[in-house]
């Protein structure tokens, strides 16, 4: 190591970027452990970096342990892409980091908004479930299907609700979606005397699908949301009478 370089605490433990020799013609692509890996989806959970594999390249990296893994390379939750091979490396510190930005990001809504975006979000689905079923992926589907077919409607919105793993599921088609079809079902939400709630119920439920949509890694297109906000000052003028 160059005498130019400032101790610290990780003196004794660094290697070179370019000592992590990739396992084929690609670049070598460090990738830290999410501390809850056994509980996500590996392919969202995941820290990845690019780093340079030349031997001329002074990048250093923190010296870890380091295990050969198959990732899936997902650029969305609903984007399904051939597996590779990469080099794992585990940082306790960097995991310590990781470990607090999750929090950060949980704590973003209290848990009541949680719970409450968990069950507009339920509905939501079992409403696609009922009425546009071709919007759904199709494992989730089936297990709706399955679900339905073998125990009662209780415990068939639970099931629903448990699939959402707490927003962090989309279960439809993203390009499937379109305002039209969100206002379909807003408008179905109406008193038993068939008139509109008060607009902040609605503009509530909009809130909290495209939480799941965001909380899932997919984003809405800005065409799908400008129509959707013209709609919704139109609902809100119903909302009024």
């Amino acid at each position: 190591m160059s005498d130019n370089i400032p101790p610290n605490k990780y003196d004794d433990s660094f290697i070179r970027a370019s000592d992590l020799s990739p396992l084929n013609s690609r670049n070598a692509r460090p990738i830290i452990f999410h501390p809850n890996l056994e509980e996500t989806n590996i392919g969202q959970s995941l820290l990845s970096a690019s780093i340079p594999t030349s031997s001329s390249s002074s990048s250093f990296l923190p010296a870890t342990s380091t295990q050969l893994v198959t990732i899936p390379q997902h650029t969305s939750a609903n984007d399904h892409q051939p597996s590779e091979q990469a080099i794992i490396t585990y940082n306790p510190f960097v995991q310590g980091l990781m470990s607090q930005v999750a929090q950060v990001k949980q704590n973003k809504l209290n848990e009541s908004t949680r719970i409450q975006y968990l069950s507009a979000n339920t509905a939501f689905i079992i409403f696609l479930f009922h009425n546009f079923p071709n919007v759904l992926q199709l494992e989730y589907l089936e297990m709706y299907r399955s679900m339905q077919d073998n125990i009662n409607e209780k415990l068939f919105v639970k099931g629903v609700k448990d699939s959402l793993k707490m927003n962090t599921i989309c279960p439809f088609l993203i390009e499937k979606i379109d305002a039209t079809l969100f206002m379909t079902y807003l408008v179905s939400l109406k008193r038993a005397d068939g008139t509109y709630f008060t607009f902040s119920c609605y503009d509530g439920k909009r809130s909290a699908i495209v939480h799941l949509i965001s909380e899932s890694s997919n984003h809405l297109s800005n065409i799908v949301r400008d129509a959707l906000s013209d709609m919704l000052v139109s609902l809100k003028n119903h909302c009024k009478r």
